[in-house]
């Protein structure tokens, strides 16, 4: 079963662990709600997957046809998971 954490960046304080969720599928993935929320902006594209090649992945949610993106998650056991690839778009 694949799983996804919760991207917190270092920055932020926190007195707990980031949530942890686990998934099946891609659309099991779309609806939990700290993925979910990120597609709400007018300027969401889409959610990439990036480097497939670790244990780790980077769930992706990419802003402005892919010239913005952050980082949703961390994911393990992907590989079933059929997302775009992510690769950096830059602004021109």
């Amino acid at each position: 079963m694949a799983k996804i954490r919760r991207h917190v960046p270092s920055f932020v304080d926190m007195d707990e662990e980031p949530e942890t969720v686990e998934f099946t599928t891609v659309e099991e993935l779309l609806e939990i709600p700290f993925v979910n929320d990120w597609n709400r902006d007018e300027d969401f594209f889409r959610f990439s997957i990036g480097s497939r090649k670790n244990r780790i992945s980077l769930l992706m949610a990419e802003f402005d046809k892919g010239k913005a993106w952050y980082v949703v998650g961390h994911m393990e056991n992907v590989n079933d998971i059929e997302l775009p690839d992510w690769k950096p778009v830059y602004k021109e």
